[in-house]
């Protein structure tokens, strides 16, 4: 406090704050952010810059905004030792869960992650929340029916499985077929395409995506999307659409 206002004094206009050791949690840089404003001899702009050490980064990065400060950020959380606050998981959550316009385009952040990662070398982990490819990957049958009954390319809402559509962040909605199905799914994922629907071919087409889950190795273990098509396609002796 004696520091920023002496800074205050002498012209700053913003106070740089680096937490780079992670010592904060997300209920501490409140507090703090709130005592130190309330004891600046005037208003001045706040930044804090936070590591991800304990996996909290954008946590702490959201909770310093609702403090009043503005959090450094960076793409897929891109940075050294456990990484930084990502850029998308803090737009995304002020926008959404907080109401604050961020002024960001949030339908390019996957197009912005991808090539940030194609540029960088660092690929965007799977299970990454918002930009990772299992993102808005759908598996339970009572999540994946809606998209199928749907359409392939709808972003239906409210959406199953989640609460934001996969279009807020540029990204699409990836159907999976794993240990939990259903004979009704395949059922509309046939009349979806076309193809003639009755018992063998639903049968068929279950044995076909144990076989597929068989072939698999590591996890996740799921047939997706279009490798289920060519199962419809080979156990109905119909061609499948093409994609266009």
């Amino acid at each position: 406090m004696r520091i920023g206002n002496v800074a205050i004094a002498h012209g700053a206009i913003r106070l740089g704050l680096a937490d780079s050791a992670n010592t904060f949690s997300p209920e501490a840089i409140k507090v703090f952010l709130r005592r130190l404003r309330a004891r600046l001899t005037k208003p001045i702009t706040i930044t804090l810059h936070v590591h991800d050490d304990f996996g909290l980064a954008s946590s702490v990065a959201i909770a310093a905004a609702s403090a009043g400060a503005h959090p450094d950020v960076s793409v897929n959380g891109i940075s050294y030792r456990a990484g930084f606050a990502a850029l998308e998981e803090v737009v995304v959550s002020l926008e959404v869960l907080y109401g604050i316009s961020t002024g960001i385009r949030t339908e390019s952040l996957q197009h912005l992650s991808n090539v940030v990662a194609e540029v960088s070398g660092f690929p965007v982990p799977p299970l990454k929340a918002l930009v990772g490819s299992h993102a808005f990957l759908r598996e339970l049958p009572h999540m994946v029916a809606p998209y199928v009954r749907a359409g392939r390319d709808s972003d239906i809402f409210p959406p199953a499985g989640g609460c934001i559509t996969a279009g807020l962040v540029g990204s699409s909605v990836r159907l999976a077929w794993g240990s939990h199905r259903s004979r009704r799914v395949i059922e509309d994922k046939l009349k979806q395409l076309g193809l003639p629907v009755n018992e063998g071919i639903v049968d068929r087409a279950l044995a076909g995506v144990e076989a597929g889950l068989a072939d698999g190795d590591g996890y996740p273990n799921f047939v997706l999307e279009p490798e289920l098509e060519h199962i419809l396609q080979e156990v109905s002796g119909a061609p499948a659409p093409r994609r266009e």
